[in-house]
This record gives C-alpha cells, structure tokens and sequence, in this order.
C-alpha cells in the first residue's frame, strides 16, 4: 500500500532529480568546451601576437642598422663637403694670387716695352761704324 505508493513517488523524484542532474552535468560540460574553446583561441591570438611583436623588433633592428649606416654615411658626405669647401677656398686664393702676378707682370712687361724702346731710340742716335776689312 501505502508504502509502496510514498516509495514509487520518491523513486519518481530521485529519477527527476537524476534527469535533472545529468542534464546540468551535460550543460556544464558544454559551458567547459566553450570556455576550453574560448581560452584556446585566447592562447593561438597570443602566440600570433608574440610572433608579431618578435617580427617588429627584428624590423626595428634592420631600422636602427639603416639609419647608423645613414648617419654615417651623411657624416662622411658633410666632412667630404667641409674638405671641398676648404680646397675651392684655397684655390680662389691661389687663383687671386696668380691674378695678381699676371698683373704685376703685365705692368712689368709694359714698363720693360717702355724701357727697351727708349735704349732703342738711345742706341739710334749714335752713329755706329762697321769696319770693312
């Protein structure tokens, strides 16, 4: 009877309870997935980031090497340069100098005309006798 009854409802609970159970058992396993799933791809983003960020810090570096060879390839160029403008300097002297002497030599060279024509007309004015032997 009434035994049997209480323990046939009781049974049907635990059963319940049971269905209940394994369906939020089944439920939190599928929550677990995602979230596995989830942290997985966290993970994967991560592992792409560092490989990324690695990738970045080798460009820097190629960067930095070009930019020294730069550096020091304009600080040759502007020596280079600094040499040049020393070297046209010294010769604008050297080429003022020479102008200077040719002019000094002209002015020589007009006063020595002068001087030979003048001994010219000097020598003229005597009366010079070849013997004839």
């Amino acid at each position: 009877g009434d035994y049997g009854k209480g323990f046939a409802v009781v049974a049907e609970e635990v059963k319940n309870l049971s269905a209940k159970s394994t369906e939020a058992s089944k439920n939190s396993t599928e929550v677990i997935q995602g979230i596995f799933h989830t942290i997985q791809k966290g993970v994967d983003l991560m592992s792409e980031t560092v490989g990324s960020l690695k990738e970045i810090a080798q460009l820097s570096e190629v960067i930095e090497d070009i930019t020294d060879d730069l550096e020091t390839t304009i600080n040759v160029q502007k020596s280079s340069l600094a040499n040049m403008a020393d070297n046209i300097e010294n010769i604008s002297g050297i080429a003022d100098e020479n102008l200077k002497n040719s002019e000094s030599a002209k002015k020589f060279s007009g006063e020595i005309f002068n001087e030979v024509n003048k001994l010219r007309t000097m020598i003229s004015s005597f009366n010079l006798r070849r013997n004839k032997k």
